[in-house]
């Protein structure tokens, strides 16, 4: 579930700080969005961005684990009748 963690640090982030700073990396073929934690000059740190590629894989793991979440809650509305 380390798509979970990810997504917690950036709602954390968008809640508590605020809104992300748009980049791209354009150092592949294949560039990519980067979603920026602060105005940095420098991307050797990974904690200070989000890759768009990664915000994806977050998307996928909970399209993924949807049917169980909803059986979760499903369950936990059951028992607090």
């Amino acid at each position: 579930m380390k798509w979970f963690n990810r997504l917690a640090s950036a709602r954390n982030f968008i809640a508590h700080i605020g809104a992300f700073y748009l980049a791209l990396d354009t150092t592949e073929p294949a560039w990519d969005l980067l979603l920026v934690k602060g105005n940095i000059k420098q991307f050797d740190d990974p904690r200070t961005y989000v890759r768009f590629s990664s915000v994806m894989e977050i998307m996928d793991g909970f399209l993924g684990c949807r049917e169980a979440m909803q059986a979760h809650l499903v369950a936990l509305f059951e028992a607090a009748k």
